[in-house]
């Protein structure tokens, strides 16, 4: 196992040696703190910016103050690194650099990608010391006023039975929900991993969050607040329970009062659940394949650009959005409600909806995009009833894209004797 004290580069001592020939002076270290500091920021892997510190006294400590830090655990397997290596290093290295957070090295971006889906270590005992890993990395970006943080997780094959542990034993009804939901069998049960962020702290720095969970379930604070928060993305998310109010308190100016873009894709919501989305000042949203959201309703008085893709269970639509221009809803077929006020629509796409009839005008659309099915296609008769009405609603549109979806027949011939 690699060693967990990396930074002892910083500690190196060189023997002796004889003089070496005459070279080009080293201009670069001749360079003030905060122009090296900032070309350590840049490093592609923060290992890089670690080993800098052997280079000579003037560079020893000096990556402790960079402004950005990267982790990726795809290099670090490719120069034959184990993964508990990787886990300690990024752990050590977090630690080392909060050392210095009062003195001038305050972590700007963090990005830490956790890919335990190589081939080289598809081992499902690396699930417990990835979901703990991740787990203290969050709550370090929220501790110690990371303005960006962008984390990625990817687990063994969740094709393989998981036993994961319970934090302290906590929770074991909310665990054995997830087990329902997921079918799971009492004996040799998989367990999909639970992410416990229930304590995770408010932060006033935090600007940009993106978090890929690889659909582990997530138990989520009840009182966080994240005031400087504009930009969060949360994708491959499993939640259940209570949870799912908390998800809506997560992105509502309850807790981010500044969020002004929010993406959620691959989120599923255990069962059936009606998602209100309240937030004053997102501007826009995008939502892909939220499993398990029946209807979605929005108090959003700032939105502009709303885009809905792959909601396969989703019913019902209510927005209240004065500010809106852009309306994208694709490939929802269940949706069948549209109560939507928005007098500033300039822009309505509406494709693959096939049960959603829009019958109300939207008086400022200009650019309009629907589709249509020729006879003969496998869905029925009624299937150009909504875009029909579209056109005829909005025939003021200055650009009209259609999608027109035609049937292939292909008529085979077998002559009956074979010498004709």
């Amino acid at each position: 196992m690699e060693s967990r004290k990396e930074d002892g580069v910083d500690e190196v001592t060189t023997q002796p040696t004889e003089p070496s020939p005459p070279a080009a002076a080293d201009l670069l270290s001749g360079l003030c703190d905060d122009v090296l500091v900032h070309i350590l920021g840049l490093a592609r892997h923060a290992r890089d910016a670690v080993r800098t510190g052997a280079l000579s006294r003037r560079w020893r400590g000096l990556w402790r103050r960079a402004p950005a830090l990267r982790f990726a655990s795809r290099c670090w397997f490719k120069c034959g690194g184990s993964p508990h290596g990787f886990i300690a290093f990024v752990d050590d290295t977090l630690a080392l650099h909060a050392v210095r957070s009062g003195d001038g090295g305050v972590l700007e971006q963090l990005v830490i990608c956790l890919n335990m889906f190589d081939d080289a270590c598809r081992n499902q005992q690396l699930v417990p010391p990835s979901i703990g890993a991740a787990e203290r990395w969050i709550l370090y970006a929220a501790r110690h006023g990371v303005k960006s943080f962008h984390f990625n997780l990817s687990l063994p094959d969740d094709k393989v039975e998981v036993h994961v542990h319970d934090h302290e034993g906590e929770n074991d009804d909310e665990d054995h929900e997830h087990d329902e939901v997921n079918g799971d069998d009492d004996v040799g049960r998989k367990r999909t991993p639970v992410l416990a962020l229930n304590e995770l702290p408010s932060s006033a720095k935090l600007e940009a969050m993106y978090l890929d969970l690889n659909f582990a379930w997530v138990r989520l604070p009840p009182t966080v607040v994240f005031a400087s928060l504009k930009d969060l993305t949360l994708e491959c998310t499993k939640v259940s329970g209570d949870n799912v109010l908390l998800l809506a308190r997560l992105v509502s100016s309850a807790c981010c009062p500044s969020l002004r873009k929010l993406s959620m894709c691959f989120i599923t919501l255990s069962q059936q659940q009606n998602l209100l989305l309240e937030a004053s000042v997102l501007t826009e949203l995008s939502l892909d394949v939220m499993d398990g959201m029946r209807s979605l309703e929005l108090k959003t008085p700032s939105l502009r650009v709303l885009r809905i893709e792959d909601c396969e269970h989703l019913q019902s639509l209510a927005t209240s959005a004065p500010s809106l221009k852009k309306l994208h809803i694709k490939n929802c077929e269940r949706l069948v409600s549209l109560m939507a006020s928005a007098p500033m629509l300039e822009k309505l796409s509406c494709v693959k909806n096939r049960s959603l009839i829009i019958d109300r005008h939207f008086p400022s659309v200009s650019r309009l995009k629907l589709d249509l099915y020729s006879h003969g296609y496998a869905y029925d008769g009624d299937s150009n009833y909504g875009g029909i009405k579209l056109l005829q609603r909005h025939s003021s549109a200055s650009c009209l894209s259609i999608d027109l979806h035609a049937s292939m027949v292909r008529t085979w011939f077998t002559p009956s004797d074979p010498n004709n």
